[in-house]
């Protein structure tokens, strides 16, 4: 009995030395960066982030999400890039947004989709400030404002995510603009 004991204690004991670094000291083994925006965000081992960008007419809400439990800071240096020149990037949207409406693409169909839906009341109080000489399409898509920004430094072709809406109080359509891990455009989708 006395040696069930003693074996009992000298594994107790023997567990309490194996005691990982990281559980001992946690604060020393977290690795972080900081990021315009977000601020200071622990890269290892991740977590996602949620925040808002403010900008001078209206504020965008912006993610930072990874499916990995490290990211090095390299993986994350296109998403410094895009949040220290997002106007830029912004800017770079809505000409892609502006082309797709040109071409007949998805940006035309959302906006056709939105004049047949909504009410007349819920678009004249949306276009109140539009220009009347330009048609109801163009008036829309004037309207037309970043308010989501993604990013997903694990992949690579879904690098950066905008989501361009007339408004989240009139519609849960949007229109997705993806970049990818090299800040080049990948892609145009109409969504809800």
């Amino acid at each position: 009995m006395m040696k069930k004991i003693f074996c009992g204690i000298l594994i107790f004991f023997g567990f309490q030395g194996c005691k990982s670094p990281d559980n001992q000291n946690a604060k020393e083994s977290t690795k972080s960066l900081s990021l315009p925006y977000f601020g200071e965000i622990v890269i290892e081992p991740t977590r996602d982030y949620d925040t808002v960008i403010k900008l001078e007419d209206y504020s965008i809400s912006s993610d930072l999400n990874f499916y990995e439990e490290v990211v090095d800071c390299e993986t994350l240096s296109m998403v410094e890039l895009i949040l220290n020149d997002l106007p830029t990037f912004i800017n770079k949207s809505k000409e892609i947004l502006i082309t797709d409406f040109k071409k007949g693409g998805a940006v035309k169909d959302y906006i056709e989709h939105h004049l047949e839906v909504m009410e007349k009341s819920e678009l004249e109080r949306l276009l109140v400030n539009a220009d009347k000489n330009e048609s109801a399409e163009k008036q829309l898509l004037s309207f037309m404002k970043v308010v989501r920004i993604g990013f997903y430094p694990d992949e690579d072709s879904h690098y950066a995510i905008f989501d361009f809406s007339i408004g989240t109080d009139e519609t849960d359509y949007r229109i997705t603009i993806r970049y990818n891990n090299t800040g080049n455009f990948d892609s145009l989708e109409f969504v809800s």
